[in-house]
C-alpha cells in the first residue's frame, strides 16, 4: 500500500517541533516535545541541581523573569534575562512559543547561546524551532553543533534525522534514527520515526515491529495506531488495519486526522459492505 499523500499517510513523530518532510502528514496530537525535554533534561534530576524538578524550574525562571519577556509589558533593555541559567532561558523561550510569541522566543534563545555557546540543550531547542519553521540550514547548524557537544542525547539525533530526511540524506537520517533507538530504545519519537523510514522503504515487517514497540511503550498514543494500522494493512491483515485504525479515531484529538482515518476506514469497509450486500441478494 501506497503512502496517500493527499488524503492520509504514515504519521511522523518529531521529538521537537512538528512538520512535514516530503511525503509524510505530521500530527500535533502525536508530537513530543524535545524542547520540553530539554527542559527536564537541562534540570536534571541530582541533589546538587536546585532546580531537579522541572516545574521548580519552570516557577524559577518565572520569578527571575522580567516582565517584558513574560510579555506583560514591550520589550525593553538590552538584555533583561542576562541573569537565567540556560534552563531557565529556555523555560522562557518556551513560554513564549506556547503564547504564540515565536519573535520573542527565538531573541530568548539567540541571547541566550551568545552567552552560552557550548549549551546542546539551547542549541537542541533552537535547532527544533528552526525545524518547526522548515528554517533547515540554521536548524542543521545548531542541531549538528548540539550533537557534537553531546553525542549520547537521543532526543537530539532524533531531530538532526528529521533535518536530514528534508535535506534528502536518507542514510544520514536512517543512521540517526538508529543511533537513537540504541541509545533510547524506548523512546517514542525514535521508534516511530524509524518505523516511517522503514515503510517508506518496503520494509513493512520491520516497520511493524517498531510501531508495535511504540503502543508497548506508550498504549494511550494515538498515532502509532494509525501507522500500525496502515503497515498491517500493507503486510495483508485487514481486519488488524481496522482495529487499529478503530483505536486511533477513539484516542485521537486532531479533527483533521480523525476525519482522515474515518474516510480511509470508510473505504476498507466498503468492499466487506458491499459483499454483504450481494449476499443478501442471492439469498
Amino acid at each position: 500500500m501506497r503512502l496517500f499523500r493527499s488524503t492520509l499517510s504514515l504519521i511522523s513523530l518529531f521529538a521537537a517541533a512538528c512538520c512535514a518532510p516530503a511525503g509524510v502528514i505530521a500530527a500535533d496530537a502525536a508530537t513530543q516535545n524535545t524542547a520540553q525535554s530539554a527542559v527536564q533534561n537541562a534540570a536534571g534530576s541530582t541533589a546538587d541541581n536546585p532546580h531537579a524538578n522541572p516545574a521548580e524550574a519552570q516557577a524559577a525562571a518565572e520569578e527571575m523573569t522580567p516582565s517584558s519577556l513574560a510579555g506583560k509589558k514591550p520589550y525593553a533593555g538590552p538584555n533583561p534575562h542576562s541573569a537565567l541559567t540556560p534552563e531557565q532561558h529556555i523555560t522562557v523561550a518556551l513560554r513564549h512559543r506556547t503564547e504564540g510569541r515565536l519573535a520573542q522566543a527565538m531573541d530568548t534563545l539567540d541571547r541566550a547561546i551568545a552567552e552560552f555557546s557550548e549549551d546542546p540543550d539551547l542549541l537542541g531547542v533552537r535547532g527544533s524551532f528552526y525545524l518547526e519553521q522548515g528554517s533547515l540550514t540554521p536548524a542543521l547548524a545548531d542541531l549538528e553543533k548540539a550533537v557534537r557537544l553531546r553525542p549520547d542525547d537521543a532526543s537530539l539525533r532524533v531531530n538532526r534525522s528529521q533535518v536530514y530526511r528534508r535535506f534528502n540524506r536518507p542514510q544520514e537520517a536512517l543512521a540517526d534514527i538508529n543511533k537513537a533507538v540504541e541509545l533510547q530504545p524506548d523512546l517514542v519519537a525514535a521508534r516511530f520515526n524509524r518505523g516511517v523510514m522503514l515503510y517508506t522503504d518496503g520494509n513493512y515487517q520491520e516497520a511493524l515491529a517498531d510501531f508495535e514497540h511504540c503502543i508497548a511503550a506508550d498504549p494511550h498514543s494515538a498515532g502509532p495506531y494509525l501507522n500500525r494500522g496502515i503497515t498491517r494493512d500493507a503486510l495483508g491483515d485487514r481486519p488488524g488495519a481496522v482495529e487499529d485504525l478503530t483505536r486511533f479515531l477513539e484516542l485521537a484529538k486532531n479533527p483533521a486526522w480523525k476525519e482522515r482515518a474515518q474516510q480511509l476506514l470508510d473505504a476498507w469497509n466498503k468492499p466487506e459492505q458491499a459483499g454483504e450486500s450481494a449476499a443478501k441478494e442471492n439469498s
